[in-house]
């Protein structure tokens, strides 16, 4: 919403990117509802360990996962596109725009293969969610913890394609070292995606046992995965939501300025007065004191005239 609130307020339309960004979004949020209900919800598992689940309950959370990774494929796809579409925006180098049609197809066939693979990773596709016709051989399976594992190294992998050209456009522009410098880091914050793309690989699959080291753990750092890619995604599209704190920044400085300047005025005619009235009073205490002086001295002269 605040990538909207932002190109709203340049005046603009909404562009492609921000559609795609908006549906990124929307599918995130469902992805976090699914994995809610599948706890919380009718017939939930209440966060159980698998090894306890009842028949009923593992072919309800066979669903849900199942829901729940094409909702995380499909919110992964469309970050990746609304990125790569934002690129081609504000980067209008021919030859960086040819890499950004390539890498524009390869996230879209990425997109694809993976929620082909989720959908049809076990045959029949009912197979997925039938823990009877899983025990009784009915059903061909992958093995969904290595499965996704092959998707998160291939996921790291496009996110660092995507990464390096921009960061390279970025110190081609003709701007200031500090703000070239910023808007790198900025673009740079993406690596944070990688990482968490790299704790979620840890946690879902074990090479020692084949299985998932922690079934939670990995749904935890899925949500973290999918909020910071969108985050990153918007984070270079925030600029015009902070232009009115700099001129607010601006109006306080001169305000404190001239409020200072109006205070040393100030204190320096106070201090001017009080040095006035300081030699004022110093002038009339030593014309007193010659006065006095003088009126005692007057009988003293005439006593002493009257004695010689």
């Amino acid at each position: 919403m605040l990538r909207v609130w932002a190109r709203q307020k340049t005046h603009r339309r909404l562009l492609s990117e921000e559609y795609f960004v908006l549906l990124a979004a929307a599918f995130f949020y469902l992805n976090q509802g699914i994995y809610l209900y599948a706890i919380m919800g009718n017939g939930g598992t209440g966060g159980a360990d698998l090894n306890a689940y009842s028949l009923a309950q593992f072919d309800r959370y066979s669903k849900y996962i199942l829901a729940d990774e094409i909702s995380f494929v499909l919110s992964i796809t469309f970050v990746k596109l609304s990125i790569l579409l934002f690129y081609r925006h504000i980067f209008t180098l021919r030859n960086f725009r040819q890499v950004n049609w390539v890498l524009l197809g390869t996230v879209t066939c990425w997109g694809i293969i993976a929620l082909f693979v989720v959908i049809f990773q076990c045959l029949p596709v009912h197979g997925l969610w039938s823990m009877e016709m899983k025990l009784t051989g009915q059903v061909t399976c992958l093995n969904s913890p290595k499965m996704i594992f092959g998707f998160e190294i291939t996921n790291v992998l496009i996110d660092v394609t995507i990464l390096i050209p921009s960061v390279f456009m970025v110190q081609r522009l003709q701007l200031y070292p500090v703000k070239r410098a910023s808007l790198s880091i900025i673009f740079l914050l993406g690596l944070f995606v990688c990482i968490t793309c790299g704790f979620r690989a840890h946690y879902i699959w074990d090479p020692a046992t084949g299985k998932a080291r922690s079934v939670p753990a990995s749904m935890d750092w899925t949500a973290v995965e999918q909020a910071s890619a969108i985050v990153c995604a918007c984070l270079p599209t925030y600029g015009p939501l902070f232009s009115n704190i700099s001129h607010l920044i601006a109006g306080l400085k001169a305000w404190y300025l001239s409020l200072r300047s109006t205070l040393q005025r100030i204190s320096r005619g106070s201090s001017d007065s009080k040095t006035k009235n300081l030699t004022s009073h110093s002038g009339h205490s030593v014309k007193s004191y010659s006065d006095c002086s003088q009126m005692e001295m007057g009988p003293m002269q005439e006593t002493a005239q009257e004695a010689v």
